[in-house]
């Protein structure tokens, strides 16, 4: 859509989805699956840390002339940076924040995965081999990445709302967008025929 976008990665092996297979064709070092590559179409790419003094400030001027932050980080690590609260970021106050979770901020970080997140939202009751029977019924995940990619399209969508409401009043937002509240939502169908 014209934005230009900066993903920024850790130091040293950079994002995990980039050592995900499948691997791209021809891809001899092994650091570019052809999930990262196309997740991440158009990007730049930088790495830094930013529990680092030299990771910090550079996320800093990143930021001042940003319009968004999208973010997964655990909000221990955002707090020194000013960027974990609800208050609008002080080096930037239309930056609009976008964190994008498994579970949401208010939850503890959990290891969650597609598998888990789908069974915990009840999305997987509504698959194609519904799992009513966990004892007779073995665990059935989503395909491809489901939960991820989807709730990807809703925190696109939140992502838009944040920049036109910063846009209209000066300040960014702070968006939570939760994979879990994305896949239990899935289910209206299901909960409206619940009897």
């Amino acid at each position: 859509m014209g934005a230009e976008v900066i993903k920024i990665e850790p130091p040293d092996h950079g994002d995990p989805l980039r050592h995900i297979g499948p691997m791209l064709p021809g891809n001899s070092h092994g650091g570019n699956s052809a999930l990262f590559a196309y997740a991440n179409h158009g990007k730049r790419s930088v790495t830094l840390d930013p529990s680092t003094p030299v990771g910090a400030k550079l996320l800093m001027r990143l930021l001042e002339g940003a319009a968004l932050l999208v973010e997964s980080q655990d909000p221990a690590a955002l707090r020194p940076l000013g960027l974990a609260g609800p208050e609008p970021y002080a080096g930037n106050p239309a930056l609009a924040v976008l964190s994008a979770t498994a579970a949401g901020r208010g939850s503890p970080a959990l290891a969650e995965t597609d598998l888990t997140l789908t069974h915990r939202a009840g999305y997987a009751y509504h698959q194609a081999r519904p799992v009513r029977d966990p004892k007779t019924t073995p665990p059935l995940g989503g395909a491809d990445r489901e939960a991820p990619l989807a709730a990807g399209v809703a925190a696109a969508t939140a992502a838009l709302w944040g920049l036109l409401v910063a846009e209209q009043t000066g300040v960014g937002p702070r968006i939570d967008c939760a994979q879990l509240d994305f896949m239990a939502h899935l289910l209206i169908e299901p909960i409206a025929d619940y009897n």
